[in-house]
């Protein structure tokens, strides 16, 4: 009887074991960082892993997230895809399987990446537009066409030649000592 009346047996307890096991997981850790999670968005997805699911309170004792950050922190990782929100009261949130929440990101860094790309080729235009524009009015100045280079940097060096194979209509000649051509 005493224990029906105990008003802390609905009390969230933080479960040690969790808290522990998500402490001493450094390299779990570091590779859902890697992948783009701060530091709280990965201890609360490795929590919840561990956990199966919790309410946003259990998850701020097991995961030792401070109790304000919570909510935010599991927003984030609802809209990285790395959680589900089970609505009703309690809110209960679980962590969705590794695999799919890869996929889910996979997926918005491409979309982003089109995104920047997209954006890239219009600057492109629009920067590539203005220089014509300028580049008829100067007369007498150094000449970027000419036929010997230096460049520096790999991806540049890359781009050079890549745009000199498909211009060439003859044959491209290419210089370099030996370090540079064993590279």
């Amino acid at each position: 009887m005493a224990e029906e009346n105990n008003p802390d047996r609905f009390k969230s307890v933080r479960n040690p074991k969790i808290s522990d096991m998500v402490r001493q997981n450094a390299d779990a850790l570091n590779h859902l960082r890697q992948l783009g999670l701060n530091q709280y968005e990965a201890q609360a997805y490795l929590a919840l892993s561990l956990a199966g699911h919790g309410t946003a309170g259990e998850l701020a004792e097991n995961a030792e997230l401070p109790r304000p950050r919570v909510y935010d922190v599991l927003d984030k990782l609802q809209e990285k895809g790395f959680v589900v929100m089970k609505p009703g009261r309690p809110v209960r949130y679980a962590s969705l399987p590794l695999q799919e929440a890869i996929k889910t990101l996979k997926n918005q860094r491409q979309t982003s990446l089109a995104e920047e790309m997209t954006q890239i080729d219009e600057i492109s235009e629009k920067l590539a537009s203005k220089l014509k524009q300028n580049k008829a009015s100067q007369t007498g100045k150094f000449e970027p066409d000419s036929h010997v280079w230096t460049l520096k940097g790999r991806e540049a060096i890359y781009s050079k030649l890549a745009s000199m194979v498909h211009d060439a209509s003859d044959r491209v000649i290419v210089s370099s000592d030996p370090a540079g051509v064993a590279s």
